[in-house]
């Protein structure tokens, strides 16, 4: 097929991580896509840039364009998905360690001082960085188990959407020809 044929076929071209490229090829199949040309892609080492070509003219073209909206705004919402797995946590932890090891060196620095009012400064600083440091310990773990069990109920729903509309396009593209 001819990548340039524009009556006769339609072209597709998409960049896709190199760990998902197979993957991805696969669900594009799905629809009646072939792959044209595979390459590197020039900007990014970890992506690949991929063409696909399908006949211009076939049966159930619009379901098929409607199903694929279906496929990649799935593909797009495990992919953020996977991003932000973590974000609450680490935000935490970031937050609570940041101002801890904080309050422990304002502390630091006013025992340093040896004033009778900066000791006590020096105390509450310290007492509350401590405890900032031990407010994290505690709570990141129960987070991100929180955290991951969010994330495998969502998955497992996006993950079901995906699958089924891609049966649903090989069962529309099985009666491309007839």
């Amino acid at each position: 097929m001819k990548t340039n044929d524009y009556k006769n076929y339609d072209t597709l071209t998409l960049y896709v991580k190199k760990e998902k490229q197979q993957e991805i090829a696969q669900y594009y199949f799905s629809f009646g896509w072939e792959l044209a040309v595979q390459g590197e892609n020039k900007r990014y080492e970890d992506i690949n840039d991929f063409t696909f070509v399908r006949l211009h003219k076939i049966k159930n073209k619009d379901e098929l364009q409607l199903l694929q909206v279906y496929m990649e705004e799935d593909i797009n919402q495990l992919a953020k998905l996977d991003k932000q797995k973590y974000a609450k946590s680490t935000a935490l932890g970031l937050c609570l360690g940041i101002f801890g090891f904080l309050s422990m060196s304002l502390g630091l620095l006013f025992f340093l001082n040896f004033l009778p009012q900066s000791l006590l400064g020096g105390l509450i600083f310290s007492v509350l960085g401590i405890g900032l440091i031990v407010l994290m310990i505690v709570l990141l773990p129960r987070l991100i188990k929180k955290e991951k069990e969010i994330y495998s109920q969502k998955y497992k729903i996006l993950d079901k959407n995906l699958h089924n509309t891609i049966e649903k396009a090989k069962l529309l593209v099985g009666e491309k020809y007839e």
